[in-house]
């Protein structure tokens, strides 16, 4: 699948909608032969985001945040093992600058079947996830949880977005919290056409490709 081969690059360009407002970019490459947290042979995902918020408030007074993104992965077949990676965000709130890098790992990795998966089929997935976070102000203590995910195949449908109408694959993944996503990934590629991410709490958000999206240099 395009989406995981090395050498693949991506502009991923989204308007972002519903509990929060407004827009992120994402310049992304695949490569090989990487090493996390003592596992050889991996791909990697590395991703240079900017993301722009126009609301709420809270939101919006961060104004821009630059984020760069390294996950790292393996692929068996059509199925994708997860291992983690680290996110480094630089943003300003109230006039005070922050810079924040996130280390997470998954032991055992996470295993991602969606791909392998029938329509109406089910795929349930859990590790422990240790987490921790260095900021210019200090580090914070690193935590360790148990993280259980289900990833439910819904089916083929026809997706319409700013980018254009596709066919795509929906599936919902919900974890042990409550929280729920749904996805439109499209057809043959596995492009992240349409994400809609529910909270317990009931507020949503959602992203949806725009026209400036390019993978591999062109047009979806």
């Amino acid at each position: 699948m395009a989406w995981y081969t090395p050498g693949t690059t991506y502009v991923l360009d989204y308007a972002i909608t519903g509990s929060a407002t407004g827009s992120t970019r994402t310049n992304g490459t695949v490569t090989g032969g990487k090493t996390y947290n003592g596992q050889s042979g991996l791909l990697e995902f590395f991703q240079d985001q900017t993301t722009t918020y126009t609301a709420p408030a809270t939101l919006a007074s961060a104004g821009t945040v630059p984020t760069q993104s390294r996950f790292y992965f393996s692929e068996n077949g059509s199925v994708i093992n997860e291992y983690g990676g680290t996110a480094a965000v630089n943003t300003t709130v109230s006039g005070i600058a922050i810079t924040s890098t996130t280390t997470v790992t998954y032991n055992p990795a996470k295993v991602n079947r969606r791909f392998t998966l029938a329509a109406g089929a089910s795929s349930t997935s859990s590790t422990t996830v240790s987490s921790s976070t260095t900021t210019n102000f200090g580090g914070a203590p690193a935590t360790s949880s148990t993280e259980s995910t289900t990833v439910t195949y819904v089916g083929q449908e026809s997706v319409t977005i700013p980018a254009g109408t596709f066919t795509a694959c929906k599936f919902t993944v919900r974890d042990q919290a409550g929280a729920e996503n749904t996805e439109w990934h499209g057809k043959g590629n596995g492009a992240p056409l349409k994400l809609t991410s529910k909270a317990s709490d009931g507020s949503s958000v959602v992203l949806s490709l725009t026209s400036a999206t390019r993978l591999n240099g062109a047009p979806l």
